[in-house]
């Protein structure tokens, strides 16, 4: 790592990563990988390398039925970090 010239850019973008990871996990096998509080709405997103479907989890959706759920995968990310 001495030896490269973005070190310090990786490790900020390692603590900050950390800083904010969090996730909705309800110990059965139900998962939300991310989930953003915007304006006081709530999107739940589920992470995916393919274009596997994914439904989301009955528990988060009982506890926030009112909160919006995407699939983000290799063909749509772009969507999300608005590039």
């Amino acid at each position: 790592m001495a030896t490269r010239d973005d070190t310090g850019a990786l490790w900020e973008n390692y603590l900050i990563g950390e800083l904010i990871k969090r996730n909705y996990n309800t110990g059965f096998g139900q998962e939300i990988d991310l989930i953003v509080e915007s304006q006081g709405s709530l999107l739940a997103y589920e992470f995916k390398w393919g274009e596997n479907k994914s439904k989301i989890s009955t528990a988060f959706a009982g506890a926030y039925p009112n909160a919006s759920y995407t699939v983000i995968n290799k063909e749509n990310y772009l969507d999300l970090i608005d590039v």
